[in-house]
């Protein structure tokens, strides 16, 4: 099978939708299937060309960014080269699918849409506006010239305005088991931090963007009500980090939380295995699902997850994890200070986690 897929931007680039597409691009190569991943060339010193952990990426012209989403159109034609079996987009950031879809449509060849999350952009007035033309024109155009819809959670599904009456397949995000695995040491991680053992500390891990909408604010003013054991670290880059190291030098907790910046890729497991609790504090629908979840369940660590759409779907709370009030530091904190107060409930639902997503977030199973 020859099989296209295409991405706003792929590796070296971060973020959750990078992340799945680069695992599933992997996973089917493994698996026999050809694949070519169609991109955008966001910078001028990426190669057109070339070919990642075995996966063909092919890097499209970009005319401009628009809010941090890459206008493409050369994509269209891209894909009018070549027979393929079938396109698959992937969405957010919009207009890549759009360009996908319509050739796929000429071509006669089937178009398959994940739609990861709704679009938002945190422009006031001006945003919602520019949204809803998108929603309207060619986001619906998409969504219905598609053969197939892809949501990665029921509930987000059911409460996405331009998704639910298209009747998507609900088909969740994986993990690489074998990477994410309890039997990483992740001593090293504590020791270049500078958090003691677990018998005397607790490192609460947050990792991802540092974006608004990610919540870790609110992740930061629950520090002072945290055990005096709690020591945040939170790993990941973006234009909201100097915002956040004020906040935290206004809330006088500079002392508790370490800004690690971004982390290697390979690096990343041993970082939830040296933590004891992992929190995502987001607040926004661009969060739809958090992948950075599924991987500290597969490390074996339990999770505090913010109670949003699609988020949700991912643990039963009080079994693999807790969910917390979406922007209220106090219930972020109590759920913190229970797993704190209790190790054997930290390990219980660590390896409940882990359970869960053998069973129904690996690779092998979705």
């Amino acid at each position: 099978m020859k099989l296209c897929l295409v991405a706003p931007y792929y590796a070296p680039h971060i973020g959750g939708v990078e992340t799945h597409v680069q695992e599933l691009a992997k996973y089917m190569v493994d698996n026999g299937v050809d694949v070519t991943v169609l991109t955008s060339r966001y910078s001028r010193h990426q190669p057109k060309l070339e070919r990642r952990e075995g996966v063909k990426v092919r890097r499209v012209s970009t005319l401009f960014l628009a809010f941090r989403t890459p206008i493409m159109p050369a994509v269209h034609n891209e894909i009018l080269k070549e027979d393929w079996d079938i396109v698959h987009s992937h969405s957010p950031p919009p207009f890549t699918a759009y360009f996908a879809c319509t050739a796929a449509n000429t071509r006669g060849t089937p178009h398959v849409l994940t739609y990861h999350c709704d679009d938002e952009i945190p422009v006031p007035a001006l945003g919602p506006v520019i949204v809803a033309l998108y929603r309207e024109s060619l986001g619906r155009y998409t969504l219905s010239h598609s053969e197939q819809v892809v949501t990665t959670t029921d509930s987000y599904a059911r409460t996405s305005r331009l998704v639910w009456r298209y009747e998507p397949e609900v088909i969740g995000n994986a993990v690489d088991v074998q990477r994410f695995s309890p039997m990483v040491d992740g001593t090293k991680v504590r020791d270049q931090l500078g958090i003691p053992p677990a018998e005397e500390a607790h490192m609460v891990l947050y990792v991802g963007r540092l974006e608004p909408h990610k919540g870790v604010e609110f992740l930061l003013e629950a520090v002072p009500m945290l055990r005096s054991s709690a020591h945040v670290v939170v790993v990941g880059r973006g234009p909201w980090r100097d915002a956040l190291e004020a906040s935290a030098k206004r809330l006088g907790i500079t002392h508790r939380v370490t800004f690690a910046g971004s982390v290697p890729w390979p690096e990343l497991p041993q970082y939830h295995r040296a933590s004891d609790i992992f929190v995502l504090p987001s607040i926004s629908r661009l969060e739809a699902f958090g992948i950075v979840g599924l991987e500290a369940m597969s490390s074996q660590r339990p999770v505090v997850l913010s109670d949003i759409p699609g988020v949700r779907d991912v643990i039963e709370d009080g079994k693999e994890g807790m969910l917390s009030r979406p922007t209220d530091p106090e219930d972020i904190a109590e759920k913190i200070n229970a797993l704190i107060d209790d190790p054997e409930l930290r390990l219980e639902m660590g390896e409940r986690g882990r359970k869960r997503v053998l069973e129904k977030f690996s690779w092998d199973v979705i």
